[in-house]
């Protein structure tokens, strides 16, 4: 017999992701208490010399981004035109592509200089990264023998 624990919340999750979908935009706030219609996917990763934050904006040009950092927070914001190819008499068959604001607020550690963070965007891909300060890096200590 398997022994497996029990997650009262897996049902509950499951359930808001579902509903989220059905209703194409956030009823509730997210896990950093800001709701908002559309929430920009990141990987937030943290290198020894820096923080890396990447973030899929396909489709926004580069122009329609805008990062800001202000008391400890990293925000991004993102604006994507949408389609408006439509001849007269059509109708969607499906409309799934999201146009309009999207937006993601990380709340960043003291240990880095946010005064010194650079961003580049390729393939749709925004990167941004945030130098460590010195006391944060990690540095090595070397051992010396204790002779008699």
């Amino acid at each position: 017999m398997k022994l497996t624990r029990f997650d009262p919340f897996s049902d509950l999750v499951a359930w808001r992701s579902a509903f989220d979908r059905f209703h194409g935009d956030r009823v509730w706030p997210d896990q950093n208490g800001y709701s908002s219609a559309r929430t920009l996917p990141v990987d937030v990763c943290d290198a020894p010399d820096e923080l890396i934050v990447r973030a899929d904006v396909p489709g926004v040009s580069p122009d329609d981004v805008e990062i800001t950092v202000e008391r400890g927070r990293l925000t991004i914001k993102a604006s994507r035109a949408g389609s408006t190819e439509e001849a007269e008499g059509t109708r969607w068959f499906r409309h799934e592509l999201w146009a309009g604001d999207y937006s993601r607020v990380i709340t960043l550690p003291k240990t880095v200089q946010e005064h010194k963070a650079s961003a580049s965007y390729e393939h749709g891909v925004l990167t941004l990264s945030i130098p460590k300060t010195e006391a944060a890096k990690p540095r090595q200590i070397k051992v010396e023998a204790v002779r008699k």
